[in-house]
């Protein structure tokens, strides 16, 4: 009976080895996957990426010649809510996941690129509300209030740690910026149901516009809806790799899948309708640009036309 209880004791003790041994084998490769990461010429890439997006609006305003109304033509009011809630979503679900297994730092490039990109869209709100070049007291001041509580909860949350990837709370968050993710994705489609699908409620074409209408006619809308839609897949597909090669999260990893379908399925459909001749473009207009695209001589007819 003795002999029997101490082989007992030693499988035991064999069997409580073999648990450990797997169980930190399992922490030390969570932790190493946590640790690695991109290195920094692909996260500058993506930061390069995620910035020019933001920059896209004044990059657009000056192309249309600094008029707000042929901005609100190439850069419509949905690309401008899709934006605000797709930071938005990634910026929560990286303060989320920023403390990682074992005290370690999980993500913190997009923490840091997603507040310098909420940051510039604060701004170019300002930007967009200013529609006469004036900004009010009520708007600047409300802004920077807004400016500096963020950065006292990104200071509270990233340095402190004030929230942690196992509380409920921040599952909660997670979940909802998931679900975020993709309504950003759809937004765009709004715009593309006006012009595409239904046909008739298109914007009206130049030749249908009153002779005194404010909004100018944008000569380079199709190279800037080209620009802004290949901009707009391209960074998300970038998030979506670094999403799944940085976090342990399937909702996650799932909206950003769908949101990279979404934008690439909607950009393949705005490029190829803004590179349609348009119905009712100028007869010598289209000749021209069919002739001379981009070239001195088309400067010279030009001149010659508006004469």
């Amino acid at each position: 009976m003795l002999g029997a209880h101490k082989i007992i004791q030693k499988r035991d003790a064999s069997l409580g080895l073999t648990s450990m041994f797997l169980q930190a084998n399992h922490e030390g490769a969570k932790a190493t996957k946590e640790k690695d990461g991109f290195n920094p010429p692909i996260i500058l890439l993506g930061g390069w990426l995620s910035e020019l997006t933001y920059l896209t609006p004044y990059m657009v305003h000056w192309s249309t010649g600094s008029n707000p109304n042929a901005l609100k033509t190439v850069y419509t009011n949905a690309d401008f809510m899709s934006a605000g809630i797709a930071t938005l979503a990634w910026l929560s679900f990286s303060l989320c996941q920023l403390h990682g297994a074992n005290g370690k730092i999980v993500g913190a490039p997009a923490a840091i690129i997603y507040s310098i990109g909420l940051m510039i869209y604060f701004v170019t709100l300002v930007f967009k509300w200013s529609s006469n070049g004036v900004v009010t007291d009520v708007v600047c001041h409300t802004s920077m209030l807004t400016l500096v509580a963020i950065v006292i909860l990104l200071l509270v949350v990233g340095v402190h740690g004030a929230l942690k990837r196992e509380h409920k709370i921040a599952k909660i968050i997670s979940a909802l910026a998931a679900l975020a993710l993709v309504v950003s994705s759809l937004l765009p489609y709004g715009d593309l149901r006006k012009r595409c699908i239904r046909p008739d409620q298109a914007p009206a074409t130049p030749d249908q516009e009153a002779p005194n209408a404010q909004v100018p006619r944008v000569r380079n809308k199709r190279k800037l809806v080209v620009y802004i839609r290949s901009l707009d897949a391209g960074s998300r597909l970038y998030w979506a790799v670094y999403c799944i090669y940085h976090y342990d999260h399937t909702y996650f990893w799932i909206a950003n899948i769908a949101s990279v379908i979404l934008s690439w399925i909607a950009a393949s459909i705005s490029i190829s309708e803004a590179l349609r001749p348009a119905v009712g473009d100028d007869k010598a207009e289209a000749a021209r640009e069919e002739l001379f695209p981009g070239s001195i001589v088309s400067l010279m007819i030009e001149l010659e036309f508006r004469r």
